[in-house]
């Protein structure tokens, strides 16, 4: 049994290998060097973390076999399929959270926020979709399948109700200028008995949804069954954001949706919110979690420089030739 163990072990240990050096498929290639994930020479063997997922997958097998998943035993009991878990030995590549975090600046959002055509109804609605991401903080899925029935409050005070990570169900305040561009765009849409959609959401109803039925001429997609009361998808949103992007003068390749939660995180920072609040802001159960989240984004401050510089008798900041100061790196 103990060496079957081994050799089970040995045998993932060097499937992981294969992973990590074998050729990327061409496509998936093309896909990672326009996402800006692959330089143009780099085509062989998947990212450490992708690794770590295909084993982590591995280890829940086993995990699952060898507690839950019994079988006949002599003596009319049970046994479990399986009595270890051989990927529980096997080596995970080392992956460092958040490396690949960006975010955009003040200066940047608001140059993709003007992007948008908010003369058109689609300009209003991905508007209203783009500046609730920015001004929530929330998830892709968070924020994008909003129903209408998730909206509240009283007076001059909304809410929105949302579930996510870690949050069985969590009410938020909804910033007014988000919930000025929602109503903005549902009034622009023609709903139910020549009324805007405005006047004629019901609760179950998505506030980001397609604007045609373009999906149902899909040829795996059946128009009598198609549904219009749909949240748009979240290669849908991701496309949106890379496309006003572009217009907006930014790079699009590590642009994704989660970048914009990266940039409401780092906008209340900015704005000198404590840990504690940002914590609660982006919907963390732990602090230390937002404390690496930051710690990625801005880089590790280093607070105690200045006075370095005083003990050691350096006088000034240092300054680049002839006094100016030296420029940051681009």
């Amino acid at each position: 049994l103990v060496g079957s163990e081994m050799c089970i072990r040995d045998s993932i240990q060097a499937w992981a290998g294969h992973l990590a050096g074998r050729p990327l498929d061409p496509t998936v290639l093309r896909g990672l060097q326009y996402k800006g994930a692959r330089p143009s020479r780099d085509g062989r063997g998947l990212s450490p973390s992708t690794i770590g997922q295909y084993l982590a997958a591995v280890s829940s097998f086993y995990q699952y076999v060898t507690t839950q998943h019994l079988v006949p035993a002599g003596g009319g009991g049970e046994r479990p399929l399986h009595r270890h878990n051989p990927a529980a030995a096997v080596a995970r590549p080392c992956v460092q959270a958040y490396t690949r975090a960006t975010y955009l600046d003040a200066q940047q959002l608001a140059a993709l926020l003007q992007a948008i055509p908010r003369w058109t109804v689609q300009g209003l609605r991905d508007y209203a979709l783009l500046l609730g991401y920015i001004l929530t903080g929330r998830r892709n899925s968070e924020w994008r399948r909003l129903q209408w029935g998730q909206l509240g409050g009283r007076g001059a005070r909304l809410t929105y109700r949302w579930q996510g990570k870690g949050s069985g169900g969590t009410k938020s305040e909804l910033p007014p200028p988000v919930w000025e561009a929602i109503r903005d765009y549902l009034d622009a849409v023609p709903g139910r008995n020549g009324a805007s959609r405005l006047v004629a959401m019901r609760p179950a109803d998505y506030i980001f949804t397609p604007l045609n039925n373009s999906a149902a001429r899909l040829p795996n997609v059946d128009p009598a069954i198609w549904d219009p009361n749909r949240p748009l998808s979240a290669c849908q949103v991701n496309r949106l954001l890379k496309k006003y992007a572009r217009k907006a003068g930014l790079d699009p390749r590590r642009l994704h949706v989660h970048v914009l939660r990266h940039s409401a995180a780092m906008l209340e920072e900015e704005l000198g919110a404590n840990l504690r609040h940002i914590c609660k802001f982006l919907g963390h159960r732990n602090p230390s979690t937002t404390m690496r989240y930051l710690d990625h984004l801005r880089g590790q401050p280093d607070r105690t420089w200045e006075a370095k510089v005083r003990l050691l008798n350096l006088g000034h900041p240092p300054t680049g030739a002839r006094g100016h100061q030296p420029r940051s790196p681009t």
